[in-house]
C-alpha cells in the first residue's frame, strides 16, 4: 500500500441529446425523463437504438434519466433525430439541457403520498424549454418537486425544491434552495397553484444574479456566499406564506427513502444492479410492462423501475432478467460507475471489484448500507458524502468514510494505495469491527457515521476494535 499523489478531475460536464460526451468506449448520450414517468414503448425504442447505433447497453442515473452509451461520432445525430422525433428529447440541445427536474415517480400510486407534483413538473419542464433564458443554466442545476409518501425525495439534493407538506391552510409546497429537505435554506410555503410560478422566478433570479458573478457558480448553493437568501425570498413573497415548521416525512417511513423494491401498495419495484441494463433485458422489461403494468414504467434516482399496479407474480420473470426483486439483497448496497475501460476517467474495474467484495462480505452489503465504488475522484455514481466509499486511482484503492469520493476532509482517507485483495481483506476487517462495535437497532450506516476516522484507521491498520 502507498500514498498516491492527486490528480486533477476534469468536472461540470452533463452529456444529454444534441450534446454526447466523449468516454472510453463512444459517445454517451442522455435521455432526460422527467418525473420518471416512461412508456414501455419508448424504452423499447431507446433499447433498440441502443443496440443498433451503442454498446447495446442502458444505463439508469442517479436523476432518473436514461443513458446510451458507445454511440459512433457518425450516427449520434441521427440517434439524436430519431429520440427528438418520439418525443423523448428536445432541440436544440442548450433548451434539452435544462430539463433538470426531478419529481416523485410513484407519487400518484403512494396511498402514503401527500400529493403527485406530475401536472407541476410537466409545466414546469415546459416552461423551461420554451423560454431561452434557462439555457443559461449550468447543466447540473436541478429542481425538485417532492410528493412524500414512501418513495419520496427528501433525501434527493436540488438547487430550488418544492416539498409537499400539509398546513393548518391544506396542502401546501415547501419551497426551499440549496440542499436536501433537511438542509436546504427556507424560503416559505406556496399554495400548488403557484408553485410553478414561484419556481420559475428563482430560477430566473439565479441566472441573473449568477450571470453577474466574477466566476459563475454551478449549482445555487455556491452563489450564496455572494447572493444573499433574503432576495430569493423577496422574489417569491407574493405567492408565500411564511413557516418555521420542520420538515418531516410520515413518522413511519423514517428520512430516508422506504422500500420500493418488490411488491408493494400499488407497484412493483425492480433494482438495476449498477443502473446497467442490456438493450436485450431492456425491451423484456417493456413487454413485461405492457402485459403487466399498462405499457407504463417508473425510473426512480435510485436506480430501480416500477413497474405500476403489478404485483408479486412478475419476481420470477424479474429475476430471471437478473433484475432485484429483494430489498436484502447484496447488490443494492455497491453503487458503481462503469469504471476502465467504458470511462476514459477510471482507472479500475469498478463493477467487477464490487460484485467480488459483494460476494466476499455479504455482511458489509447488507442492502441498507451504500458503498459507492468510483473509478476516479469524480464519483458521478454517487456525488455526495457517503458512509463508505472506495476511490480508485491508477488501479489502485482509497478508503473514504463519511466524505465524497474527492474527499473534503483529507482525515476521512483511512487507507490508501490498496489492491483490489487489500481492499477484500480491509472490508473483511471492518466487518468484524463494525460487529464488535455496533450498538442495538443501530444500522450499519448510522455506526460508521458515529465512528472516528482516525480511530477507525488505527484499528484498521492494528487490527482493533474501536468499540
Amino acid at each position: 500500500m502507498q500514498d498516491l499523489p492527486s490528480r486533477p478531475y476534469r468536472r461540470g460536464t452533463c452529456p444529454g441529446v444534441g450534446s454526447s460526451m466523449s468516454t472510453g468506449d463512444g459517445l454517451l448520450s442522455r435521455v432526460r425523463v422527467p418525473g420518471g414517468r416512461l412508456q414501455a414503448k419508448h424504452l423499447a425504442f431507446i433499447s433498440t437504438l441502443a443496440a443498433q447505433h451503442g454498446q447495446a447497453v442502458l444505463e439508469l442515473t442517479r436523476r432518473g434519466n436514461l443513458q446510451l452509451r458507445g454511440l459512433a461520432p457518425e450516427t449520434d445525430a441521427s440517434v439524436s433525430a430519431a429520440l427528438i422525433a418520439q418525443g423523448l428529447a428536445v432541440a436544440p440541445a442548450e433548451a434539452e439541457a435544462s430539463r433538470n427536474t426531478l419529481s416523485s415517480p410513484a407519487a400518484d400510486l403512494d396511498p402514503y403520498a401527500l400529493a403527485d407534483p406530475w401536472p407541476l413538473a410537466l409545466a414546469l419542464d415546459k416552461a423551461m424549454v420554451k423560454d431561452t433564458a434557462f439555457r443559461a443554466l449550468p447543466t447540473k442545476f436541478r429542481l425538485l418537486l417532492n410528493g412524500g409518501g414512501v418513495a419520496h425525495l427528501a433525501a434527493e439534493d436540488a438547487d430550488i425544491r418544492a416539498d409537499a407538506i400539509m398546513s393548518p391552510d391544506g396542502l401546501r409546497y415547501r419551497l426551499s434552495v440549496a440542499g436536501t429537505a433537511y438542509s436546504s435554506k427556507r424560503l416559505g410555503l406556496c399554495a400548488p397553484e403557484h408553485t410553478v410560478k414561484a419556481l420559475l422566478a428563482l430560477t430566473h433570479h439565479f441566472i441573473e444574479r449568477n450571470s453577474a458573478l466574477p466566476t459563475r457558480g454551478r449549482r445555487l448553493l455556491h452563489v450564496l456566499g455572494e447572493v444573499p437568501l433574503h432576495e430569493f425570498q423577496a422574489v417569491v413573497a407574493p405567492w408565500l406564506q411564511p413557516s418555521d415548521t420542520p420538515f418531516a416525512t410520515n413518522p413511519s417511513l423514517g428520512p430516508d427513502p422506504g422500500t420500493v423494491i418488490g411488491a408493494q401498495n400499488g407497484w412493483f419495484g425492480a433494482g438495476v444492479p449498477f443502473g446497467e441494463l442490456s438493450a436485450e433485458t431492456a425491451q423484456a422489461l417493456a413487454d413485461l410492462a405492457e402485459t403487466h403494468a399498462a405499457g407504463q414504467l417508473r425510473l426512480t434516482p435510485w436506480r430501480q423501475i416500477l413497474l405500476p399496479g403489478a404485483g408479486a407474480e412478475l419476481a420470477g420473470a424479474l429475476n430471471s432478467l437478473g433484475l432485484i426483486t429483494e430489498p436484502d439483497d447484496a447488490r443494492l448496497s455497491a453503487t458503481a460507475c462503469p469504471g476502465a475501460p467504458a470511462c476514459n476517467s477510471g482507472s479500475s474495474s469498478t463493477r467487477t471489484d464490487a460484485l467480488g467484495w459483494a460476494r466476499a462480505v455479504p455482511a458489509l452489503f447488507d442492502g441498507e448500507l451504500t458503498i459507492h465504488i468510483s473509478g476516479c475522484g469524480k464519483g458521478c455514481a454517487h456525488p455526495l458524502t457517503n458512509p463508505l466509499t472506495l476511490t480508485a486511482r491508477a488501479g489502485l484503492y482509497d478508503l473514504i468514510v463519511n466524505d465524497r469520493a474527492d474527499p473534503a476532509h483529507e482525515v476521512n482517507t483511512v487507507l490508501t494505495g490498496l489492491t483490489p485483495a487489500d481492499v477484500e481483506a480491509r472490508l473483511q476487517l471492518l466487518s468484524r469491527i463494525l460487529h464488535k462495535a455496533r450498538q442495538a437497532d443501530e444500522t450499519l450506516s448510522q455506526l460508521i457515521m458515529r465512528l472516528d476516522a482516525r480511530l477507525l484507521r488505527q484499528a484498521l491498520l492494528a487490527d482493533a476494535s474501536v468499540a
